[in-house]
């Protein structure tokens, strides 16, 4: 649902849509660049997109918002997340998506179970993974989505500080657009 969320959010953005969905712009809260959060992701990552997911208030109709509420209750009661406070932002690149925020195991691990998940570890992480399906894993304030041996490869990669690097083209691109931006990403060649 993260997903789905930041995608159309991007979607939203490149069409020009948030102008007029967010009238009078965004709140203050927009996070700066977090190296921390990029380091899951290859040094050749070519393509990056980066939803800053803070402070982001969707004007839509009562129906849709009183929908969306609901669904936002019923996912936090589920899991224990709730999107408006506990997502701050959302990168995602080459079949990985990493979300930084709070997220509590100990809820989300058995509602993922319950949905058919299997729970384990993967580098040292608590892990819940499903055949045919994205797999996922909590690295503290980090969660990665993505196919198993990617987790594994973005866990590693941070763990040996062999990710993106502060110097790397596509981190240098994004440097010269700004950081602080709702939603913000790059294609390098």
């Amino acid at each position: 649902f993260v997903a789905l969320l930041a995608v159309g959010a991007a979607a939203a953005h490149h069409f020009g849509y948030l102008d007029r969905l967010l009238p009078g712009g965004l709140g203050a809260r927009l996070i700066p660049k977090d190296m921390k959060l990029l380091a899951y992701f290859g040094p050749d990552t070519r393509e990056l997109l980066v939803l800053q997911a803070t402070e982001v208030e969707l004007r839509l109709p009562e129906e849709t918002r009183r929908k969306l509420e609901q669904d936002w209750r019923e996912l936090q009661q589920k899991s224990g997340v709730d999107l408006r406070e506990d997502v701050d932002a959302f990168v995602a690149a080459d079949g990985l998506a990493v979300i930084r925020g709070r997220f509590d195991w100990t809820k989300l691990g058995p509602w993922l179970q319950s949905e058919g998940y299997t729970l384990t570890q993967l580098g040292g992480v608590p892990a819940a993974v499903k055949p045919r399906t994205v797999d996922v894993a909590l690295d503290g304030k980090y969660l990665l989505l993505g196919q198993r041996a990617e987790l594994e490869r973005a866990l590693e990669r941070k763990r040996q500080d062999k990710g993106l690097a502060d110097g790397s083209p596509i981190v240098r691109a994004i440097d010269e657009i700004g950081w602080k931006h709702t939603v913000v990403g790059g294609v390098v060649s």
